[in-house]
Order: C-alpha cells, then sequence, then structure tokens
C-alpha cells in the first residue's frame, strides 16, 4: 500500500487526506479509517484498542461465543459423569459409557473449532476477493476517465 493519504479505505471508499488516523485490520490486514463506520476498536487491556474491520469482528465474535459453547458441553459432561457416577449401573456399562464421555468432548471441540477456522478462512479469502474488487475497480474508473478525455480530444480535433 502506497501512504495512507493516497490509498483509499478500504471498507467506506473514500480517501484520508491525512485528517484522520489510518488504521489496519489486526486480523485481515486491510487498512481504513479510524471514522470509517466499518472498522471496531476492540479493547484487549485498560489502555491499548485494537482495530478490526466489520468482517472480521464478526468472525471473532463467533468464536468467542463458540468457546464459550464448548466449555458449556464441557461442564455438562462432567456434570453427566457425575449423575453416572450416582445411578448404580452394571459396571462394564458404566465403564464403556465413561470412556465414551471424553472421546464425544474431543470430538465436539474439534468439530467447533473446524467450523471456527473455516470461517475465519472465508473471511479472509473474502477480504482478499474484497481488496481484488477494490483494485479492479479502480483501474476500471483509470481506463473509463482515459477513454472520456480521447472522445474529448477527438471532438476537440
Amino acid at each position: 500500500m502506497g501512504s495512507p493519504v493516497d490509498e483509499l479505505c478500504l471498507f467506506c471508499h473514500e480517501r484520508d487526506y491525512g485528517k484522520v488516523k489510518w488504521l489496519k485490520c489486526l486480523k485481515c490486514k486491510l487498512g481504513g479509517h479510524s471514522t470509517c463506520t466499518r472498522m471496531t476498536g476492540l479493547k484487549s487491556n485498560a489502555s491499548e484498542v485494537n482495530w478490526v474491520c466489520d468482517p472480521c469482528a464478526l468472525v471473532i465474535n463467533s468464536e468467542v461465543h463458540l468457546r464459550e459453547e464448548i466449555n458449556v458441553m464441557k461442564s455438562d459432561i462432567i456434570e453427566i459423569k457425575n449423575m453416572l457416577k450416582d445411578i448404580r449401573l452394571p459396571e462394564n456399562l458404566q465403564n464403556s459409557v465413561m470412556a465414551a464421555l471424553p472421546a464425544l468432548t474431543d470430538g465436539v471441540t474439534l468439530a467447533v473449532e473446524e467450523a471456527v477456522s473455516a470461517q475465519s478462512g472465508q473471511v479472509e479469502k473474502d477480504g482478499m476477493n474484497w481488496a481484488e474488487v477494490v483494485s479492479r475497480s479502480r483501474k476500471r474508473k483509470r481506463t473509463q476517465k482515459n477513454k472520456n478525455l480521447l472522445i474529448a480530444k477527438k471532438r476537440l480535433i
């Protein structure tokens, strides 16, 4: 990327003109203005703010939500284990149920983590496509401007 003054914000498609701070998304590294409505500040601690674009903010929020769901499921499985200890089942049945519970926990955790990483990859892919679309749009505008100049020159001659 050139200097921020030369670049269009990839989110609101307006120029900076040096009036506002130029930010980069923490996750996809695309640039935008601090006044852009598509940039969100995430506080990592009391003094530091990390900026992310809206698509990445959605992924981060869904990751946090899914991690909370995993923790709830793990606590539910622990609760089930404790309930099974109180119920008098034949020992071989109780052992097989107890052996299956950790595999269930690991399977659910793995499935959720794969879904989160797939979603993150899709946003990164979309972000790259988005940057390409902006680049093509700029090229198309330059080409159209050049065509208009040629037409104007022909009319003058």
